[in-house]
């Protein structure tokens, strides 16, 4: 959550319900979406400081810091602006926290830019790079000393990282004269994760989208695209303990994903709003395939090397102020490589691998009603 941008955000939408036909089978039970803005044709710049202290905690033997409170500090900045066709957005954020529990310090550094071109020639044509990075550093344990020590580390087990992490997305996005969208996004997102105690790693991920959507006359929205990505991660956890394998020797862990997937939105009588949706998914994680079977006719099955699922939801208008929804959703859940591959050990806690999980599924239902409510000059809903 440190990672995200807050000083160049728009806007933040929650969208309730199933939507792993358009967003990824993990988006089961809905989806954030944390948009980060453009500038206007006004350039804009902000500051925002802030600073606070932890309180001593109501039980003794939990204050751990003898004279003065742990403080926080940090700094959020932003500026943007139109440079011809050109739209240009930096910020950046530093943070300082002396932390609740011992030794649990933070320094964080974070820096993005947003960038994207808007071309006269061709109406509709934008393309653009968008940047993060942040530097994190700190201590962190997770076992503490006892009950009446609780913000304090065991035996002052304390681990000691320095992290790094950043991603670039190129983009490019086409809104047609006639209605046709097309919309190419990918990204390179790389985590570093070093500490003092054998416990790194280094990841790599790679993504690509492309999206195509339609409206047409008769209030059908088609919205299809296809989707891969790549991860490739060495650390000194995902090997045999007992080894001695380092970062820089250890074998990478490799997973594989590929997806297509098609929603088509349908406004009926101006009150009745159907989306119907499905998407077929790939995965493989060395020994975690994807693979799905089902029954034809009473005896006979037929597997297939990819998983499909599905979504449908419902809004009805059934009076002025009164709307009826429901929505049914299918998800499939991929193990990350931690899951699978992690073996390692924390102040006398040991922590083994996985290595036969398997992808895993559900299913998502709900129905709900959204009644407005007005009295005198006062307005909501229930």
């Amino acid at each position: 959550w440190n990672y995200l941008p807050i000083e160049n955000v728009s806007q933040i939408e929650v969208m309730k319900g199933a939507s792993s036909a358009l967003f990824g089978s993990s988006a089961l039970n809905g989806v954030i979406h944390f948009r980060t803005a453009y500038p206007t044709s006004k350039p804009k710049s902000t500051i925002t400081m802030f600073s606070g202290f932890y309180d001593r905690p109501q039980r003794a033997s939990l204050k751990w810091w003898p004279n003065g409170n742990p403080m926080f500090h940090g700094i959020n900045f932003g500026h943007s602006r139109q440079i011809g066709q050109w739209d240009l957005v930096v910020g950046g954020h530093v943070f300082r926290d002396d932390g609740y529990r011992y030794l649990e310090t933070e320094d964080r550094f974070r820096f993005n830019v947003n960038s994207r071109y808007r071309f006269k020639k061709v109406d509709g044509l934008t393309a653009g790079i968008n940047f993060n990075m942040m530097r994190t550093q700190g201590g962190l344990f997770i076992l503490w000393h006892s009950d009446s020590l609780a913000y304090t580390p065991l035996d002052s087990a304390i681990q000691n990282y320095k992290n790094y992490r950043y991603n670039i997305d190129p983009f490019i996005i086409y809104h047609g004269p006639k209605g046709h969208n097309h919309a190419l996004r990918t990204r390179l997102f790389v985590t570093d994760n070093n500490n003092d105690t054998e416990q790194g790693s280094l990841a790599q991920f790679y993504y690509g989208e492309y999206q195509y959507q339609y409206r047409f006359e008769n209030n059908l929205s088609v919205t299809a695209g296809v989707v891969g990505s790549y991860t490739h991660v060495v650390s000194d956890l995902y090997d045999d303990a007992s080894s001695g394998t380092s970062i820089d020797s250890a074998a990478p862990r490799v997973g594989r994903n590929v997806s297509t997937y098609v929603q088509l939105d349908k406004k009926f009588f101006d009150r009745l709003f159907v989306t119907v949706g499905g998407r077929f998914e790939y995965y493989r994680l060395d020994t975690a395939v994807t693979e799905y079977t089902f029954r034809v006719g009473n005896t006979d099955t037929v597997k297939l090397p990819f998983r499909p699922v599905m979504r449908v939801g419902v809004n009805y208008q059934i009076a002025e102020a009164t709307y009826i929804r429901t929505s049914y959703g299918q998800g499939y859940r991929f193990p990350c490589i931690a899951e699978k591959y992690i073996r390692t050990s924390a102040g006398g806690l040991e922590i083994y691998p996985n290595n036969a999980l398997q992808p895993e599924y559900g299913q998502s239902a709900e129905i709900g009603i959204k009644q407005g409510i007005r009295i005198g000059k006062w307005k909501g809903y229930a």
